[in-house]
């Protein structure tokens, strides 16, 4: 047996209260007039059908972005499909909830704000726990969405009503790196407390 010494309690104390990331699904939906390399999905009586997604970490969200009252996540990877396929966006994406204004959106460094929908339940949404609804009468707003790349070539706009928004976290823990590099030292710390002690 060994003696447990302090530097070995210390390290397995910190471990035990080390970062767990919570994955996080963000979903843009909505039926419109848009276009896809050149291609047109949808027409004024009968749109069609998209869904913009991208996933994250809750521990990624923070207001260093945009400043108190706007939690923000940025650096994601979005992908546009629709009936005929999928596509990439080519640059990564943010997406943000502006409490004040109540508005939740996403978009990237080369075109601003692409999507934002105005909600009135999104006053104190944080972007790190579940939340669902269908917004429906025009309080979307996507006028920034034009020639956007993508894997599939340049996305444009034309028109989205209704539009609906959702998150879904993930009921599974992921350990940050840091809180496993902790684990390691612990573990390592207790190897060498071990061979002193023999």
């Amino acid at each position: 047996m060994f003696k447990k010494s302090p530097l070995a309690a210390a390290i397995l104390f910190m471990v035990s209260f080390g970062a767990y990331a919570l994955p996080i699904n963000y979903k843009f939906e909505g039926n419109g007039i848009f276009s896809v390399g050149g291609a047109t999905y949808g027409t004024t009586n009968l749109g069609a059908d998209f869904t913009v997604t991208m996933s994250g970490d809750t521990v990624d969200v923070g207001t260093s972005l945009f400043g108190a009252g706007v939690p923000a996540i940025s650096g994601l990877t979005a992908t546009f499909g629709w009936g005929a396929g999928s596509a990439t966006l080519s640059s990564s994406v943010y997406v943000f909830n502006s409490q004040s204004l109540e508005t939740v959106g996403f978009g990237n460094a080369a075109n601003a704000d692409l999507l934002d929908i105005f909600h009135s339940g999104l006053g104190s949404y944080d972007l790190i726990s579940n939340i669902s609804f269908q917004e429906v009468g025009g309080n979307a707003y996507w006028s920034q969405w034009t020639n956007v790349a993508s894997s599939e070539g340049l996305i444009t706009m034309g028109n989205i009503d209704p539009v609906r928004f959702s998150a879904q976290v993930s009921s599974s823990q992921v350990p940050e790196p840091s809180t496993l590099a902790i684990l390691g030292l612990g573990l390592a710390g207790l190897v060498i407390a071990r061979r002193k002690a023999i």
